[in-house]
């Protein structure tokens, strides 16, 4: 063979290795989702973050990667951001309970507790079993000082998970400490 050939096809091989080397190295939006996961559960919020910015760069219609985004964010107390995470996510699916509940918290943080209850009804409607939704739904009757209605949503997230310390102490509180 002649050495030009040779050195060609050594070449040719080179650059189909390399192209095809490149293509498995890229990481889907799967990949970087679930990358997003392990930061966020690591607590790694701006790593999450950036994480899940690079999974929406390559689908942006996943309404979970949204929620997840908007999550970390509540954990960098970027609470405007973090509603506009979970608007997003509840345009590309209406019926997400738990983004309608991250919603809620957002908003909460923002001191909007109208708006707050009324995402945490929405979650509650779409998920009756949220006990999270039902808890932070007190939470927010509380500070609007409406002591029996954020008794009765404390004592319904209670009922569905009976292991809540924290919700069988403020249930019990709220009880004990409403004005007659």
């Amino acid at each position: 063979m002649h050495p030009r050939l040779v050195k060609l096809i050594y070449t040719a091989l080179i650059v189909l290795l390399a192209l095809m080397t490149s293509a498995q190295c890229q990481q889907t939006a799967d990949d970087w989702f679930n990358k997003g996961e392990l930061l966020l559960n690591l607590g790694e919020y701006n790593e999450a973050v950036d994480a899940y910015n690079k999974a929406i760069e390559l689908n942006q219609s996943n309404a979970t990667v949204w929620k997840q985004k908007g999550n970390a964010l509540l954990n960098l107390t970027k609470y405007q951001e973090s509603l506009e995470c979970n608007n997003k996510a509840i345009k590309l699916d209406p019926k997400y309970a738990f983004a309608w509940n991250n919603k809620g918290v957002a908003l909460f943080y923002l001191g909007e507790y109208d708006n707050a209850i009324k995402a945490w009804d929405e979650s509650i409607r779409l998920d009756s079993n949220n006990s999270d939704a039902w808890e932070n739904k007190g939470h927010a009757l509380d500070r609007q000082g409406k002591y029996e209605e954020a008794a009765k949503a404390f004592g319904e997230a209670n009922r569905l998970d009976p292991k809540k310390y924290d919700t069988w102490n403020a249930t019990k509180y709220k009880l004990d400490h409403s004005p007659d």
